[in-house]
């Protein structure tokens, strides 16, 4: 009896060791134990009116926050945001149960149930790194791993646009996701613990490079790295959008140069067709695109395909 007992021991230890060191090199122990995250310090960033005007610029039309703290006019073309909702986030459950019940929350500044009471710091890590003001994981919809390229100076002024917003008084329900989902989106947060420096803008390459990698949604078809959940946001995009007529026999078209600069442009169509090129009016976001100043524009099309 007694050989049995340490056989079981034996056997049992063994099991254990090989069920750790396989949690260990597979999906980790963060989904166990919350996700990666520095310590918060007590960093504030100053508003000027330049950091101001930087931080519209950024949010309403590069990184476009608003696509998602905001509510649209899903009827009309390009889904046009509504007035006095921007920041207060809105319902992402486009897939109906899968991956759970999703929610872009209220980023206002309104202090019950916005970000009134975030510190500088908290917005920052949830905006760069993934992780709430509580310690959550965000699920990645937010694009914090493309959002790591965004420099100090940039962040910071982000955070001082979002901080003018209006305050909008609207609890936004808590994202509440399916197993195993909630627990291995814990793994993807990375604390960013050295400073981002200015982009090199030598270039106009270099400067779309940049508002590339940090655009949420234009990026995904054409840069590496992105996340699955956002491959799949876009994927799901792209069937819906397959329908519309794109070009002859749906095949993508590859413009020249001042046809993409054109298109970049809100409701316009390619008038060297009978038919007409249309562009796909969600797929594309011209509600962010449409203000682009001309040399970001210019630089944006250069580092990317318009299809």
């Amino acid at each position: 009896m007694n050989r049995l007992r340490k056989a079981l021991g034996w056997v049992f230890t063994a099991l254990v060791l090989v069920l750790a060191v396989g949690i260990t090199f597979t999906v980790g122990w963060h989904p166990f134990i919350g996700p990666r995250a520095r310590p918060l310090t007590a960093r504030k960033f100053q508003s000027t009116p330049q950091r101001l005007a930087r931080g519209e610029y950024l949010a309403r039309n590069v990184s476009d926050c608003m696509g998602c703290h905001a509510e649209h006019d899903w009827t009309a073309h390009d889904a046009p945001l509504l007035p006095k909702t921007f920041g207060a986030g809105q319902d992402m459950n486009f897939l109906k149960g899968f991956p759970g019940k999703v929610y872009a929350p209220n980023i206002t500044p309104d202090s019950e149930t916005g970000t009134g009471d975030w510190s500088d710091d908290q917005l920052a890590r949830a905006i760069r790194e993934g992780v709430s003001h509580d310690g959550r994981a965000l699920f990645p919809f937010m694009p914090y791993l493309d959002f790591r390229a965004l420099s100090d100076e940039d962040l910071a002024s982000i955070i001082v646009y979002l901080r003018s917003l209006p305050p909008v008084r609207r609890q936004q329900p808590k994202t509440d996701l399916i197993f195993p989902v909630k627990y291995l989106i814990r793994s993807v947060p990375q604390p960013l613990y050295t400073t981002v420096s200015e982009p090199d803008f030598s270039t106009p390459e270099k400067r779309g490079k940049y508002l590339v990698n940090n655009r949420w949604m234009q990026g995904l078809p054409h840069a590496p790295g992105r996340t699955w959940a956002a491959a799949a946001w876009h994927g799901l995009r792209r069937r819906v959008d397959s329908r519309r007529t794109v070009g002859p026999r749906g095949q993508h078209q590859h413009y020249s140069r001042p046809i993409r600069n054109f298109l970049l442009r809100p409701s316009h169509v390619h008038p060297g067709n009978p038919r007409g090129f249309c562009r796909v009016p969600e797929a594309q976001p011209d509600h962010a695109l449409a203000h682009l100043p001309r040399n970001d524009g210019r630089g944006y099309s250069r580092d990317v395909c318009l299809c």
